[in-house]
């Protein structure tokens, strides 16, 4: 999802998907190399109770839209962030 989104709206579709993917590859490359330590120490406090539910609920509805054409993505990753909001506040 993230390949085709660097293709086609960062590209315009002027580079491969390849070129999309080798692009997000590397960027991802000093995060996964560092660990997932120094990931939470650069994003503590709120963003990871509550950012990361969310995004984590964007994904499986991203993948529900590609394998079952889910069309509803944003009611999911809502009720996901009230959810990790309440629970993040009490």
């Amino acid at each position: 999802v993230v390949g085709e989104y660097v293709q086609n709206k960062i590209f315009k579709d002027n580079k491969s998907f390849s070129r999309g993917i080798a692009l997000v590859l590397l960027a991802c490359l000093p995060l996964s190399t560092y660990g997932l330590g120094a990931v939470l120490k650069l994003t503590a406090g709120p963003i990871i109770y509550i950012g990361y539910p969310m995004l984590i609920a964007l994904t499986f509805a991203n993948i529900a839209y590609k394998l079952f054409d889910f069309k509803y993505v944003k009611v999911p990753v809502l009720l996901t962030g009230v959810l990790a909001l309440v629970s993040y506040l009490t």
